[in-house]
């Protein structure tokens, strides 16, 4: 079936067939209707059709999306899929690369707490920038300031997640 393009902030409309998340069976199981439902989703859809009612942009959603395929695409050119699945996590929170033998690996050693986007990582991310800054000896506020633009984009480039938002507000403070 086409599907024309959509961007953030479409208004659109969709037939499809619509499923259910399932529950986790077994004790230990990934449980998708749980995480999900906790998200805000309670279905799955898989698109037949899709009209755009309205096509009102969101461009700052739109643009970190684009900067986000854009990167994605970097990665998989510079570094074989499982490379690049591990560092789109470790920079971005996005898990859509990790093969599933490679996110099973880090659950397994119990280091998978190093693919999600945490304090850690804007911190140093962060703080990073602001030193960098301050030795070409660009001024203490404007480095501030610099450095808070880019915590701001970066966590909506991280997907807005409660641990980014979380360290984001910690490296304010």
């Amino acid at each position: 079936a086409w599907l024309p393009e959509v961007f953030c902030g479409n208004r659109i409309r969709v037939f499809g067939k619509l499923f259910l998340f399932s529950e986790g069976s077994n004790p230990g199981q990934f449980d998708a209707k749980s995480y999900y439902n906790r998200q805000g989703m309670y279905a799955d859809i898989s698109a037949l059709r899709v009209t755009v009612l309205e096509e009102e942009q969101d461009v700052v959603s739109n643009a970190v999306r684009s900067f986000k395929q854009r990167f994605r695409e970097s990665l998989l050119s510079l570094y074989p899929q499982e490379k690049a699945g591990v560092l789109n996590a470790m920079i971005l929170g996005d898990k859509d690369l990790l093969t599933e033998d490679v996110e099973e690996l880090y659950q397994r050693n119990s280091i998978s707490h190093i693919l999600a986007v945490s304090g850690l990582h804007i911190s140093m991310l962060c703080m990073g920038l602001f030193r960098f800054l301050r030795k070409l000896t660009v001024p203490l506020k404007t480095a501030s300031a610099l450095s808070i633009c880019f915590l701001i984009f970066y966590i909506f480039l991280a997907g807005v997640s409660t641990s980014s938002l979380r360290a984001g507000i910690m490296y304010l403070v």
